[in-house]
């Protein structure tokens, strides 16, 4: 059994599967800022063989999951693997099909993979010994971190951002985005304020989620040109001094192969009859995820087959309403005309463009439905009817309800369907419910360098984290950003 961390010594967080530069910008700042004893292990892309020569952190605070790629790994340790499941999951086998490399790899080989990893993870605790673990959700580290983490029965949570209002994050005990919380007191004043804020600015269509650029137009295509042959000749280089590792990375063929794959889907898909524009008929609507995507391969494993979904859902509305289903916008060539085709043999479903304007369709759809979005929030501050398949924090929204057993899907869609319109005193109270949840902090868009204001206000909730881990000491924070 691990014995608990020595309790005169500073606060240990270790946190894993972040790159080097938010190590720096972010993870170093707090460590300055608060002086907690910080430890890192990397994103498992990472190696100590290609660390910068002279990087803007304490390199000696980072524990490689590996030093260099594996190249022969011993045979996975079934019995291991089993007992870190425990009686309720998640599976290891999902935290293969989670993750977009190990997901593509022969199953023996990924099993393996995972099964040193899950050893070299066991080993890194052993030797911190952190007072908590913190990570994203993103890729197969995070939950099989927390795994090993719950057998050492060692803290881990996931930083969650809220997509809407921007810069609200918390934490979650769990790979799933439910059961979040900030740690601290509650400001019932300031969400009741922030919620009548973020309802007003939505509604006036000044608030929308970050989107990145695609590569969906001649001129984007362009643009991502120097950045995919850069990312080829660093790929090439690693096969041929032998540094490519192929757990991680996809082989310079793989990568090709795909590249042109989503740019003959983008061309052929143009043949295919969509909706630009919101009918007049009654529908339905469902706005297609992008693929790999933590979203529904982490969160909501057993409805990762959007295609299937899509056919649920049309076997459950009833003829009086189509379905429109609207492919993403930097993810539309990730389906074939066939896929598309076979969408559209389904009765009653539409395919919808996806330069299509996303808020007028959930404006005037009767029923929206989705599998683990920001949709199911836009829908719902829209006061649209909301069904969703995953596990989701939206959940506290008054209009949205979650799938439990798809044999009961078509009462559910006919329920919502008779459903009122929640009134929008009904909505307010959702969302305070919802902000709750979360405090000031940081903005999930890493291309921006974080505030000193966000970085202080992140910092605040860490040092709440560390008050409610350590009870036992008076070092509640004093601190000028905390929200309190």
């Amino acid at each position: 059994m691990l014995l608990p961390p020595p309790i005169d010594r500073r606060f240990s967080i270790l946190t894993g599967g972040y790159g080097y530069r938010l190590i720096e910008r972010v993870w170093s700042e707090v460590e300055r800022r608060t002086n907690f004893e910080l430890h890192h292990v990397p994103d498992p892309s990472l190696f100590r063989s290609n660390e910068p020569a002279q990087p803007r952190f304490d390199s000696s605070r980072l524990l490689y999951l590996f030093d260099a790629p594996q190249k022969n790994l011993p045979q996975a340790d079934i019995e291991f693997l089993t007992a870190l499941e425990g009686s309720t999951g998640p599976t290891i086998h999902n935290v293969i099909l989670g993750d977009a490399r190990l997901s593509q790899l022969p199953y023996a080989d990924a099993l393996d993979y995972v099964s040193a990893a899950a050893h070299r993870f066991r080993q890194i605790l052993l030797q911190v010994r952190p007072d908590v673990v913190l990570s994203g959700y993103d890729g197969y580290q995070s939950t099989l971190l927390m795994l090993v983490c719950r057998s050492l029965k060692i803290p881990w949570y996931a930083l969650t951002y809220l997509p809407i209002p921007k810069g609200m994050m918390g934490f979650s005990p769990l790979n799933v985005c439910i059961g979040v919380r900030a740690f601290g007191p509650a400001d019932s004043e300031r969400i009741v304020l922030e919620a009548e804020r973020t309802l007003d600015e939505f509604e006036r269509r000044m608030l929308a989620t970050y989107v990145p650029p695609s590569e969906n137009s001649l001129s984007n295509i362009l643009c991502f040109l120097p950045l995919r042959l850069a990312n080829a000749v660093s790929n090439f280089k690693s096969v041929l001094n032998g540094t490519h590792d192929k757990y991680t990375r996809r082989s310079p063929m793989d990568s090709a192969e795909d590249y042109l794959r989503r740019r003959w889907n983008y061309i052929t898909n143009k043949r295919l009859p969509m909706v630009a524009h919101p009918p007049q008929q009654s529908y339905a609507f469902f706005g297609f995820h992008m693929q790999p995507e933590m979203g529904i391969d982490v969160w909501a494993p057993f409805y990762s087959n959007q295609l299937h979904v899509v056919a649920c859902i049309a076997r459950a509305l009833p003829p009086s309403h189509k379905l429109l289903v609207k492919l993403h916008r930097i993810d539309c060539d990730n389906w074939s005309t066939s896929q598309l085709r076979s969408l559209l043999d389904l009765p009653g479903v539409q395919v919808v463009s996806p330069h299509a304007d996303t808020y007028e369709f959930l404006r005037r759809a009767s029923l929206v439905f989705s599998i683990q979005g920001t949709i199911a929030l836009e829908s719902a501050l829209l006061r649209k009817q909301v069904i969703a398949f995953g596990e989701t924090m939206y959940e506290v929204m008054p209009n949205v309800a979650r799938v439990i057993n798809l044999i009961e899907l078509p009462g559910l869609v006919r329920n919502k369907l008779r459903a009122p319109e929640p009134t929008r005193a009904e909505i307010l109270a959702g969302l305070e419910a919802l902000l709750a949840h979360f405090r000031s902090g940081l903005y999930n868009n890493w291309e921006l360098n974080p505030t000193s204001t966000q970085l202080d206000d992140f910092c605040a909730h860490l040092v709440f984290l560390k008050a409610f881990l350590r009870p036992q000491r008076d070092d509640h924070p004093s601190h000028s950003n905390v929200d309190s």
